[in-house]
């Protein structure tokens, strides 16, 4: 079984209404598989990350917040891809404790860019454990 990735996902922008209506799509998908948009090729991705146990936290007219799994790693490539066409920014808190694997990336429509914020090796040593 590949370790779980936990995310917390936040989109933003001028209009949700296509976001909202993906989201409420993979909910109905999750009940028996993964899910991406049908417009992702995940056979041109590095690596698939299909969200599954999609939630929605919380909804308002500027933004919209959902928690979901990948598998081993955060969906980054993906959420650009799914901005980008839809034409929202989005913020993603993610953790894969198996892996150490802890961060934030924010992708910006305007820019079309990614921030990635993440631990790496020398944040985690320096944790001690009692």
């Amino acid at each position: 079984m590949a370790n779980h990735c936990f995310n917390g996902i936040s989109f933003y922008g001028k209009n949700l209404t296509k976001i909202k209506k993906l989201i409420r799509e993979a909910i109905e998908v999750n009940i028996n598989h993964g899910w991406l948009p049908d417009f992702i090729d995940a056979n041109k991705l590095r690596y698939a990350h299909y969200l599954f146990d999609v939630e929605i936290i919380s909804e308002s007219k500027e933004s919209i917040s959902i928690n979901c799994w990948t598998k081993w790693s955060p969906p980054i490539e993906e959420l650009e891809l799914l901005c980008r066409q839809l034409k929202v920014n989005c913020i993603c808190s993610y953790e894969e404790s198996g892996m150490g694997i802890y961060g934030q990336s924010e992708y910006n429509f305007e820019t079309d860019t990614t921030t990635d914020v993440y631990l790496d090796d020398d944040d985690i040593n320096r944790g001690q454990y009692d």
